[in-house]
Order: structure tokens, then C-alpha cells, then sequence
């Protein structure tokens, strides 16, 4: 039989953080807590933000506790948040210490984001959100826009639903945008509309050209959605297999969207948020 294997995992969540030794020994897994720490926050300049360096200390403390004896690891793991970042110089340098999730600067502005971008494309075409969310009804009739709850799970499952609804109600001309637009404007939704050929797809690519940020067709049931990694080049792949010409409309509102912390910070910056 091969030898046992170490392996340790940290868990940070948002008030502690502990460090895990696991041991795989002939097909089963044994867990022990070896260090548990509280995780460091504090407020600088009015703002909630992460005490890194102190962090990076529990860490070690938590590894060399794990391996004390000469225990051999064979692997780190590490789960922590997916929303918090810190600020690299061109050196690599920690440039500050990391807002915390929990800070009050982004408080409703997903809301705000999804308000502003409704309220465009009103301005063009009538608007039906597809969401999970029933709570979000009062928003998105505020701003003349309907929903319609989604039913199954996934993003392709929800617009089929939509779509289902649309067809019914005999619409012809069908558009996809995303909620996660800042910087959209009526001129935008108009161009990809424009683009439409009479029988065909319009596709508004992300910032990168892989991804789908807008997607019109004529008519509502073209081509199958594809949402997800690589879409841009699956919805025209769809265009092709079903013979329909597509278009690329590049088009700053279009092709920008907040889809990491990055992007989050640049809208912060442009002051658009506010």
C-alpha cells in the first residue's frame, strides 16, 4: 500500500479562519482543526478593510503547526471569498490594504446597476427581465420594464423561457442584454437592433471578443442560446449551422461589463456609480 498523504486546507470566511490537516491513507480521509484564528479586519479612512499581513501570519502559523514533527505536505489548498482583491503595483507590490465584502461602498449597487440599465432600454423597446428573484418586481416595474420569474435553474434554461413567452405573444425581432451594462445607452440597444438582418443575429461581443454581452435575432427563435464560456463563438457557430448571417456590433456600452473586481473598480472610478 502507498503512504498516507497530507494535504492542508485553509478555510477563511468572513469572522474566523482555520487550518485543516486531511490524511488520505489507503482510500479514506481524515480531517483534524489545527489552528483556528479570528480574521482580521479593520476600519482605515472610513472603510472596512482586510488586515492581509496578519492574515499571511495566521497562515504560516496554521502550516507550521500542520507540519510540526516533519510532517510532509504534499498539497495547500486554500477557500476563501471570490469578491474581495487587492491592488498590485508593477513590481508586484500590495499598493493597499483590500476593501472587505462587507464594506458600506458598494451597499444597493447592484441594484443601482440593474435601475440605470433598464432604464435605457426602455427608452428603445419594451423590456422583459427574466430572474429568479419575484423580490425584484418592484424595481423592475418601477422603471416600465416587466418580469417574468424564472422557473428552472442556468441563464440558456431562463432566456428559453422568456423566449417561450415571447413567441407566444408573437414578437419577431428577440434581444438579449445583460444586466451588468454601466456604461449602456439608447444609441447602443439602436445600433444592435439596426444590425439585424432581415432574417440573422447581431451579436455585441465582450470587451475581450469571447464572450456575449448582446445578442438580437429575427426572427425570435434563430438560433438556440449559447451563454456561457466562449458564447461569441458559439452563437455564430449556431448562426452558421442554421445558415443565417450574423453581425458583430462593437460598441463601448455594449462591450463592457462588471464581470470581476477589476471592472467593478474602473466603474467606481468613472463615477458612474455614484
Amino acid at each position: 500500500m502507498g503512504k498516507p498523504k497530507n494535504f492542508v486546507a485553509f478555510d477563511l470566511g468572513a469572522e474566523s479562519g482555520r487550518a485543516i490537516l486531511g490524511t488520505l491513507d489507503a482510500g479514506r480521509l481524515t480531517l483534524e482543526e489545527k489552528h483556528r484564528f479570528a480574521n482580521p479586519s479593520g476600519r482605515m479612512l472610513g472603510h472596512l478593510h482586510w488586515d492581509l499581513m496578519r492574515q499571511w501570519e495566521e497562515l504560516k502559523t496554521g502550516l507550521r503547526i500542520a507540519a510540526a514533527g516533519g510532517l510532509p505536505i504534499d498539497g495547500i489548498g486554500v477557500d476563501t471569498w471570490g469578491v474581495d482583491f487587492g491592488l498590485l503595483g508593477p513590481n508586484g507590490q500590495l499598493l493597499g490594504m483590500p476593501y472587505c465584502y462587507r464594506d458600506s461602498r458598494t451597499d444597493g449597487i447592484m441594484e443601482r446597476l440593474l435601475r440605470r440599465v433598464l432604464s435605457v432600454v426602455v427608452q428603445v423597446a419594451p423590456v422583459v427581465v427574466i430572474s429568479p428573484a419575484a423580490e425584484l418586481g418592484p424595481l423592475v416595474r418601477g422603471t416600465g420594464a416587466t418580469l417574468e420569474v424564472q422557473r428552472g435553474l442556468g441563464l440558456n434554461a431562463g432566456l428559453e423561457q422568456a423566449r417561450a413567452q415571447a413567441l407566444a405573444d408573437g414578437v419577431l425581432t428577440l434581444a438579449v442584454l445583460h444586466g451588468d451594462l454601466p456604461i449602456l445607452e439608447p444609441d447602443d440597444v439602436r445600433t444592435l437592433l439596426d444590425a439585424v438582418p432581415p432574417r440573422g443575429v447581431a451579436i455585441g461581443p465582450d470587451v475581450n471578443g469571447q464572450g456575449t454581452n448582446a445578442l438580437a435575432m429575427r426572427p425570435a427563435d434563430a438560433i438556440p442560446f449559447r451563454f456561457g464560456i466562449g458564447s461569441c463563438a458559439a452563437h455564430r457557430a449556431e448562426a452558421r449551422l442554421a445558415d443565417l448571417p450574423f453581425v458583430i456590433v462593437d460598441r463601448a456600452g455594449l462591450a463592457f461589463d462588471l464581470d470581476t473586481p477589476a471592472d467593478l473598480a474602473r466603474w467606481l472610478e468613472m463615477g458612474a456609480a455614484a
